[in-house]
């Protein structure tokens, strides 16, 4: 997926320094006061970036990452692929989208989301949902913004391909966050408005 500039692709063991800058100087920026500042300030790059290089050369079965860049400069990266514990084949999980806050509203963001969504579709995926931490209003308003339904538990997706049916996914054993699932395939109109 391709706008002037921006474009998505797998992302490499080369990117894997880059990758964990991005992820916790996003996580910094939006969980300031969330989370304890003890906690972000000893997140730790070198650290992050093995792991990094780990996930990538060896990744979870199905798992898939990918980077959003502008000309050479790679801006934030997404992870997706199976749903973790969910017994459901057809469930897929966005696991992480970050951007690097110097690139927050310039559209890389939004070309990222798009390709996920889109490789989620790709991949067969009738439903999908990610997790969201209360308080990440930015977040919820961006996901929000796409037509990603917040139904107390996971937020639910569609596609502008075909509608995402509306799920009775249950809430989360997680407290502190919210799971935004993706809507049923062929179900409600009205809880999956068509584009």
């Amino acid at each position: 997926m391709t706008t002037p500039d921006i474009s998505v692709r797998a992302a490499t063991v080369h990117d894997a320094a880059r990758l964990a800058e991005i992820h916790i100087a996003a996580w910094r920026a939006t969980y300031r006061g969330v989370m304890t500042d003890e906690y972000l300030d000893g997140l730790d790059v070198d650290r992050a970036a093995s792991a990094w290089r780990r996930n990538i050369l060896e990744p979870r079965q199905g798992t898939i990452h990918l980077v959003v860049q502008s000309a050479d400069a790679v801006a934030g990266f997404a992870i997706l692929g199976p749903a973790a514990g969910d017994p459901n084949p057809g469930t897929g999980q966005l696991h992480a989208i970050n951007v690097h806050p110097d690139w927050w509203g310039q559209g890389v963001g939004s070309v990222l989301f798009a390709a996920a969504e889109q490789q989620l579709i790709e991949l067969g995926y009738d439903r999908a949902f990610l997790w969201v931490e209360k308080g990440n209003d930015r977040a919820i308003s961006f996901y929000t913004n796409r037509r990603w339904l917040d139904d107390g538990g996971p937020w639910k997706i569609r596609d502008s391909i075909r509608p995402w049916p509306r799920s009775a996914t249950a809430g989360s054993s997680r407290p502190e966050r919210s799971r935004l699932p993706r809507s049923e395939l062929l179900g409600s109109r009205a809880a999956c408005p068509q584009r």
